[in-house]
């Protein structure tokens, strides 16, 4: 274990800096366990209150600097083992019992209160070894009397052959003195039962809830208890089950790492007093400090690694399932292990040097928490970006240097990262995927959803089309993944329902007492009508006479059993916007270095030990504990003081230093100090939706909503509508492993030779990145994210507050408190038993207040979209050490009034804030005057989970567009650009030629055949109707050059795809239809606040009413497969079928109007800019699943590239991808291989005589590459210019007795790149040059 101390010198601090410079010391707060009691004068969204502010800036609370509270405050860090849970589903049940079996859980959940994970139970016995040390050769008037008697040496803890041992101190000259202490973790005391006055309970014991007691004594007990090893009442050999407690104590998150809450539970206070055997005692004021903790379990049956060998449990795996490793120092665990295993939890903490100064003195001390204080004041080194790298990007950018990189190393490879993924002008591929890549570390994913099909054979590639079922199995499998849909959505309502009834009752209960008695009585029948209405709701959906999740479980059932051989796979998730997340740099985390990996444990502390010099560690007698703890732990306990006594550095007897000890473990001069977690609080403003347009943002251009260059938002009433927004966020001990983990997956898509860039740049170099991966644990920076900023926005809150139920010996029940409560309003017991799983957040009521004007605002908001700035910010650490962010001084810049002292934060690129059209002062909502910036602008983001649609569809009987199944085709067609011949090839979706159409005119070219009128006809109506308009001369025209120019604008090149045709002929091109829509997962939020709006008119926006802007493909990221798109209606016409427009091809590649005139009748126009979605929430009772959603999207036939997918862009959600199913393009593109007329050309010679021989002849659906279609060879014809591909050669004939034109296949003798001068004759002939080879077969590498 990290063990960590705070010196607490009392008044006199020894510190001489100004105190606005200074971190302060907070006063000591507790939960306020008033706050559980159900009364609406008493209930709280959150017990955990803020830390107190000290007086005006004061160092310290003057509490925390009295004199009884002065000395060493020690706290050590659990393992691992005990800060991990496991909790599953009720239909996962027996497998989380047999987890728990494995992994040394307890088969009860200590603590629970309803819902939650599983813990296993802290160590409840902790011994604290003490030694202290003399610091220098006293004097005769020291202070320190005590060390210069050797009759106050302890005697008889050292064997008899070291008697009188150890000589010295630091410098040999001053005896040590060991204490031993021990701590009752489990101990409960009321406060009656806290009989010594001198007590001070703030300090040596912890608040507790004790869930037995009623609720007037509930927030009157104290946890934990410390007593000197000679006094300590031992368990005895037999002691009975102690209370069991874990990280997760009831209403308390930071319970296991805030030392002022758990004290003498997994703290400890040490005065440094001691009392010498004339029973006089003593304060040391000038001492080398050195503690060693050790923890152990009363019982096995609390200890985790104690197994029961008897159950069939092994030593092994209990290790494995508790993530342990045996140290490589110690026996492996077959050669040594004797027995059963016993838990030992030690840590140490070596020459803390206590130099208590006198009232006007100082000492040398460092304070790293005044170090990032002063900071603050100079620098403000905070930053908000919607993910860690995205704030860590900003803060960069805010400290480049004149020459474009910083002068710290880590600084320039995170700068060269930055430029890779963000530079337009440098790796244009890589950027784009890895921005959008980080752009989805941007959301919070919702619950996955399953979806059905058939389950593929083994070892079957990924490019083959899915089995294609019968059209029975087909009917089936499709109203299977209806009712799967169908089911899903009324999971959630369920789960809707559920949450209603807490927030009816959370509610009630907060608002019963309040007002008149006519407004109680209303209050009361309104929660009656709201629990009935929710109550039938639930009722309906579970088991309603119509679509219900009863008839929806049993339909799926019977349909999987129908249908057999299924696999689930897995849909497109909802998502919603991740809260801001919130980076300080300079706040390095003070977690174990190798916090992340996994916990190391010896099998025995002394086992295999050298020592290089010295004589052995001499031992310390057992007889110390006298028989007080296990016997199977005397031993070890005995050899871990040992090593921490004689093994620190300093001791010249023994110059070996323990290999289990680093600096981590030494005093090196500085103040205790553990940030571990952040406080703040921010006034947010709320901005129309309609000052905001959506469109391209900053130098990438890249897609997102922004303030119209025209908007004013420093109005009175952008002003007014603002809302004070708080909470409290860990700082968790992964930010740099998240930073490692989130840089590798970039690292995956971009760059992956070492090779120069596109400009002549040096991307990062193998080594450069495994540097970076290296030293990205140990950057001197912290993020958190700002949670429960989007809760409060939709006037919910988090925090640590009452539930209904809690867990008794009978399972879960309902606390009597609530059974009375809920009784007014007719709730039940089952009703308390649904709103398990919805209890995480509490509605406002009217516990919170609402700053903004009641009569004109509404404070539920369904969308952000506004500004914030802080009004504090506090970084708390484990001892109370407090970091002010925001100081409490007066803004004289601000406009509106005097305010906190500004923070300007650095931005990510998502937050950051337009100029206004001086080009000088930030547009914000409070104007300033000095150019700076200190609010953060959020952009529209919707405040529930939502997802974009984006499917291929197909028309469907009578007006339906359906959603394709995954056996089925998307393609429509097939169309290649001929450049050599102006012509558009079309083929059908699987490969066939269907018809050339010529460029000029439009009329259809029969080559080499006639027109094959099946072929037209079999084609989808879409495409039926797309070829119509290619007789259109005009339409034709345009159409084909805006393909052929983004053909020659779009340089994404994929591997499967040859080079050569890129030049000679360019893309295949599938046409395809699609829809989009935004569907909500759960109906639209409502307000929860009962304080405002006073004015029941005023209504908050309706998000069903937004209308979003989004975008469909990306003109600038080449891995974006869009040429271009038709609108269509989205119902299909039951007489005329799909009404699409074709008179309109949108797309990013139209000829510039001040270069080209346009050609009349050309159907290309600029891509629309005025798309917009508008979220619909599909009614889970509907009888017919699939119109419920498809009535909401809205239809494109795409011009598409097959190889490269569709993006459609929101801003506001992931961005959504279209992909063809690689088996499309083994069906069709793999089939395709074109040809274009040539001639008249000059050979020598004459061509080889006409074989009229069937095997020679070409037919109709002949193929080349397929032996049972390719007609044989006859002869060959030099062509030139053709070493780009491989070709065959079709030359006509004129069958004389047939009487119609046929074909031989010749092969192509590439030309002489100069004339040769053959002999005559020659020949001039035409005929037709075929791409033998297909499309996406590559080009064979030269060697």
């Amino acid at each position: 274990m990290k063990v960590d101390a705070y010196l607490n010198y009392g008044r006199t601090l020894g510190v001489s800096t100004p105190n606005e410079q200074r971190a302060y010391l907070a006063p000591i707060t507790q939960p306020d366990f008033r706050g559980l009691q159900m009364q609406s004068d008493l209930i709280q969204h959150d017990i955990f209150e803020d830390v107190r502010d000290c007086p005006y800036l004061s160092s310290a609370d003057p509490d925390r600097q009295r004199d009884s509270r002065r000395g060493v405050y020690l706290h050590w860090s659990l393992p691992k083992l005990y800060r991990s849970g496991i909790v599953g589903s009720e239909t996962a049940s027996d497998l989380v019992e047999q987890l728990k079996l494995q992994g040394g859980f307890p088969t009860t959940n200590p603590g629970d209160h309803g819902s939650g994970p599983t813990f296993r139970p802290i160590p409840t016995r902790w011994v604290v070894w003490r030694s202290i040390r003399g610091l220098t050769i006293p004097p005769v008037e020291t202070k320190l009397p005590q060390f210069l008697s050797p009759k106050l040496q302890m005697q008889g803890m050292i064997n008899d052959q070291y008697k009188g041992w150890p000589p010295g101190s630091l410098n040999g000259d001053a005896n040590t003195i060991h204490n031993c202490f021990v701590i009752n973790s489990d101990s409960v005391r009321d406060v009656l039962s806290v009989t010594d006055p001198t007590e001070d309970v703030e300090v040596t014991a912890s608040p507790y809830l004790d869930l037995s007691q009623n609720s007037i004594q509930k927030n009157q007990s104290f946890l934990g208890r410390a007593f000197k090893l000679e006094d300590w009442p031992a368990d005895g050999p037999n002691p009975p089950a102690p209370m069991q407690i874990t990280v997760a104590q009831p209403y308390n998150p930071f319970f296991a790492d805030y030392q002022p809450q758990n004290s003498s539970v997994l703290s400890f206070f040490d005065d440094l007093s001691w009392e010498d055997v004339y029973s006089s005692i003593w304060n040391f004021t000038e001492a080398s400090i050195s503690y060693t903790v050790m923890g152990y379990h009363v019982t096995n049956d609390d200890d985790p690694l104690y197994v029961k060998i008897s159950a069939g449990q092994t030593i092994a795996n209990r290790l494995l399932a508790c993530n342990l490793q045996v140290d490589p120092l110690s026996s492996t665990l077959d050669d040594y292990w004797p027995g059963n295993m016993r838990t030992l939890c030690y840590g140490s903490i070596f020459n803390l040097i206590w130099q208590r100064p006198p009232q006007s003195g100082t000492n040398n001390m460092l304070y790293p928490a005044d170090t990032l204080q002063q900071s603050f004041l100079k620098d403000h080194p905070v930053t908000v970006g919607t993910n860690t790298l995205d704030a860590l990007f900003a803060w960069l950018r805010s400290t480049n240097t004149g020459n474009g990189l910083t002068t710290d190393e880590i600084r320039r490879n995170l700068m060269k990262l930055q430029t890779l993924i963000l530079d337009i002008n440098d790796d244009v591929d890589s950027q784009l995927q890895a921005e959008d890549l980080l752009a989805t570390n941007n959301f919070v994913p919702g619950p996955s959803e399953t979806y059905w099909h058939f389950k593929a054979p083994d070892l079957v590639p990924d490019n083959t089309q899915p089995t294609i079922p019968t059209d029975d199995q087909a009917k089936k499998l499709r109203a299977l993944n209806a009712a799967q849909a169908q089911l899903n959505a009324l999971q959630r309502e369920y789960d809707c329902c559920r949450a209603q009834l807490w927030a009816t009752f959370w509610t009630y209960m907060a608002d019963r007492s309040k007002g008149t008695q006519d407004q109680q009585d209303q209050r009361r029948r309104n929660a009656i009508l709201a629990i009935t209405d929710s109550r039938n709701q639930i009722s309906t959906d579970l088991s309603g006479s119509g679509i219900s999740i009863n008839s929806l479980t049993a339909a799926v059932k019977q349909l999987q059993e129908d249908l057999g051989g299924l696999q689930a796979g897995t849909k497109s998730t909802f998502y919603t916007q991740r809260d801001p997340t919130l980076m300080i740099a300079g706040l390095k985390s003070q977690w174990p270095s190798d916090w992340d990996q996994g916990t190391t444990v010896r099998l025995n502390p002394a086992a295999k030990i050298s020592i290089s010099a010295g004589p052995v560690w001499p031992p310390i007698s057992t007889s110390v504990f006298d028989n007080k703890i296990p016997s199977t732990l005397l031993q070890p306990m005995t050899d871990v003081i040992c090593e921490g006594v004689y093994s620190y550095q300093g001791y010249h007897a023994f110059q070996a230093q323990s290999p289990y000890f680093d600096d981590q473990d030494r005093y090196t001069g500085s103040q205790g100090w553990f940030p571990l977690f952040v406080e703040w609080e921010v006034e947010y403003y709320h901005i129309p939706f309609e000052l905001w347009e959506f469109g391209p943002q900053g130098p990438e251009a890249r897609v997102g909503y922004s303030l119209s260059s025209a908007a004013n938002i420093a109005t009175a009433d952008i002003q007014g509508d603002f809302r004070i927004l708080s909470g409290r966020c860990p700082l968790l001990p992964q930010t740099g492993a998240i930073l490692e983990s989130t840089l590798k997956q970039v690292f995956s898509k971009i760059n992956p030779d070492d090779q120069l860039g596109p400009n002549g740049k040096d991307p990062m170099t193998a080594a450069e990145k495994v540097e970076l991966l290296n030293a990205a644990r140990t950057l001197d920076f912290s993020a958190t994210l700002m949670s429960g900023l989007t809760d409060q926005i939709t006037t919910q809150m988090q925090g640590s507050h009452v539930t209904p139920l809690m867990m008794t010996s009978n399972g879960l029940d309902v606390v009597s408190d609530a059974s009375g409560i809920g009784t007014e309003i007719g709730l039940t017991k089952e009703d308390f038993l649904a709103m398990q799983g919805q209890m995480a957040v509490t509605p406002f009521a009217s516990l919170v207040d609402i700053p903004a004007d009641p009569t004109k605002y509404s404070p539920f908001k369904p969308c952000i979209h506004g500004q914030f700035r802080f009004t504090k910010l506090n970084i708390v650490d484990k001892f109370g050490q407090v970091i002010r962010g925001v100081q409490e001084m007066s803004d004289v810049l601000q406009s509106i009034g005097p305010t906190p002292t500004p923070l300007f934060p650095c931005l990510g690129e998502s937050y950051s804030v337009e100029v206004n059209s001086d080009n000088v002062t930030a547009k914000i909502v409070l104007p300033r005057t000095d150019g700076l910036c200190n609010f953060v602008q959020l952009p529209p983001s919707i405040n529930q989970n939502t997802r974009v649609n984006a499917a291929f569809v197909s028309q469907d009987t009578p007006t339906l567009w359906r959603q394709l199944d995954e056996w089925e085709n998307p393609v429509k067609g097939w169309i290649v650009i001929n450049k050599a011949n102006s012509s558009m090839q079309v083929f059908s979706p699987d490969g066939n030629f269907v018809r050339e159409f010529a460029v000029t005119n439009g009329a259809p070219i029969t080559r080499p055949f006639a027109a094959d009128d099946n072929l037209v006809n079999g084609l989808d109506p879409v495409m039926q109707s797309l070829l119509s308009k290619f007789a259109v001369p005009g339409w034709i025209v345009g159409f084909f050059g805006t393909l052929a120019r983004t053909v020659e604008e779009v340089q994404a090149n994929p591997s499967s795809f040859s080079e050569s045709m890129l030049s000679v002929l360019g893309r295949p091109l599938a046409v395809t239809t699609f829809g989009v829509s935004l569907e909500l997962a759960n109906p639209p939020m409502v307000n929860q606040s009962t304080l405002a709006p006073i004015d029941p008119s005023i209504e908050p926006a309706n998000l069903l009413n937004y209308k979003f802007g989004y975008k469909i493909g990306d003109k600038n990221n080449v891995f974006d497969g869009l040429y271009g798109i038709f609108t269509a209606a989205p119902t299909v016409d039951p007489v005329k079928g799909a009404q699409i427009n074709w008179n309109s091809f949108y797309s990013y590649h139209t000829p510039d109007p001040a270069v080209t005139s346009q050609v009349p009748g050309d159907p290309s126009r600029a891509m629309v800019v005025d798309l917009t979605l508008q979220p619909f929430y599909p009614n889970p009772h509907a009888t017919n699943w699939s119109l419920e959603l498809s009535q909401k999207q809205q239809v494109f036939v795409g011009i598409i590239d097959p190889f490269t997918p569709l993006n459609i862009y929101t801003a506001l959600l992931p961005i959504c991808q279209l992909r063809l199913p690689p088996w499309t393009i083994e069906n069709g593109v793999s089939k395709i291989s074109t040809f274009f007329k040539l001639g008249p050309v000059l050979i020598p010679g004459d061509v080889t005589p006409f074989n009229a021989d069937p095997a020679y002849i070409v037919a109709r659906d002949y193929r080349l590459g397929d032996a049972a279609n390719e007609p044989l060879q006859n002869g060959s014809i030099p062509v030139p210019a053709v070493g780009l591909g491989d070709w065959a050669w079709l030359q006509p004939y004129w069958d004389q007795e047939g009487g119609a034109t046929k074909y031989n296949l010749a092969g192509v003798d590439p030309a002489v790149g100069k004339p040769d001068f053959k002999p005559v004759p020659y020949t001039a002939v035409e005929g037709y040059l075929q791409q033998k080879r297909p499309f996406e077969k590559p080009e064979p590498m030269n060697s």
